[in-house]
């Protein structure tokens, strides 16, 4: 998202460098969590129960992320692409106080 063209392509358009830095900001206040085979297991389980198809089944890796680790909302530009996933809630940024 960092590196992605803004407008359209829903992006920041920033640099790799801008991104890096931007990252080790983020990493100061997030939790970096591992994968494993759990979320492996809960994102196939959810592709097939939700008929997930093509660039959409990294979305569904993010909510296998949270639910293997308990985690009920998402903030994103794109709540639409989460509105499939009734086990989290999906919050624009704008919204988030």
């Amino acid at each position: 998202v960092c590196t992605r063209p803004g407008g359209t392509a829903n992006g920041l358009g920033l640099s790799i460098e801008a991104t890096d830095r931007y990252i080790n900001q983020l990493e100061q206040f997030f939790t970096i969590l591992p994968d494993s085979l759990h979320v492996f297991q809960i994102w196939r389980s959810l592709v097939v129960a939700h008929s997930v198809r093509g660039a959409k089944v990294h979305d569904t890796r993010l909510v296998a992320m949270m639910r293997a680790n308990d985690i009920p909302k998402i903030v994103t530009f794109n709540v639409a692409d989460f509105t499939r996933f009734s086990e989290i809630e999906s919050l624009h940024p704008k919204n988030v106080i």
